[in-house]
């Protein structure tokens, strides 16, 4: 599911080859089976030590990987 500013998309897309196509950044792969676009994150809840959870200015909240947590505290100094 692709989610934007107006609509919701179902593509039949592997999210890898989605992935591949974004532009990085904005776009960043959060979690397994989520992209997100940075410039559209109201601000990241720390759930423990390791992990993020973002919010979205558009009310949605996205889990964040343990790896990826690492990613977007070092993009966000």
């Amino acid at each position: 599911m692709i989610h934007t500013q107006r609509k919701r998309y179902l593509v039949s897309l592997r999210i890898r080859s989605l992935e591949e196509r974004l532009p990085n950044p904005p776009f960043l792969r959060v979690h397994r089976s989520h992209i997100v676009n940075l410039d559209h994150i109201e601000r990241l809840v720390g759930l423990d030590d390791a992990r993020f959870e973002v919010r979205m200015r558009n009310g949605g909240v996205v889990p964040v990987s343990r790896t990826r947590s690492q990613e977007i505290r070092r993009l966000s100094r």
